[in-house]
């Protein structure tokens, strides 16, 4: 039986929690980036287990969207200098 709040069902039908999933992707990775991949990694592991996967798929795609336009922004910053 799983525990709704530590160890909810969509978290842990993998063989490893997303939980895990997040902190072994995000490793090296720091602040807004590691957040977006972390969300990224979050909706992508659980979309099959929700009543409405589209909604994670287009949260999916946002959290994309929010990272692709950070690294666009630090590339950016690298060409100023």
């Amino acid at each position: 039986m799983t525990n709704p709040i530590s160890r909810p069902e969509h978290y842990t039908h993998k063989k490893l929690e997303c939980r895990e999933m997040i902190a072994i992707m995000t490793e090296g990775i720091f602040g807004e980036e590691a957040f977006n991949l972390g969300c990224i990694i979050k909706y992508l592991y659980r979309y099959r287990s929700k009543d409405d996967p589209i909604k994670d798929l287009r949260k999916t795609q946002q959290y994309i969207d929010f990272l692709i336009e950070l690294i666009e922004a630090e590339e950016a910053k690298r060409r100023i200098k």
